[in-house]
């Protein structure tokens, strides 16, 4: 299952790195992938991840996460 979000401020490498080690604690989460110049992020689990468990796991830090408008190609036609 993936969920798909974004993560904002992200700056440096080890921005992306922190928050990798942090999503993969989540129960679940077999793969993280993350896109520091645009902030946009996956997780990859076995289970449904909420957006609220992502900020959890970055709680007590400057980062925010906030869920993403499904790309335009995922949207179904009317």
């Amino acid at each position: 299952m993936t969920t798909r979000f974004r993560i904002t401020p992200l700056h440096w490498d080890s921005c992306v790195k922190f928050c990798t080690l942090k999503f993969t604690k989540i129960e679940g989460v077999s793969s993280v992938m993350i896109d520091l110049a645009s902030g946009d992020a996956s997780v990859e689990s076995d289970r449904a991840v909420l957006i609220e468990q992502l900020q959890h796991a970055l709680e007590g830090t400057d980062y925010t996460v906030s869920p993403v408008a499904p790309a335009e190609s995922e949207v179904p036609a009317a």
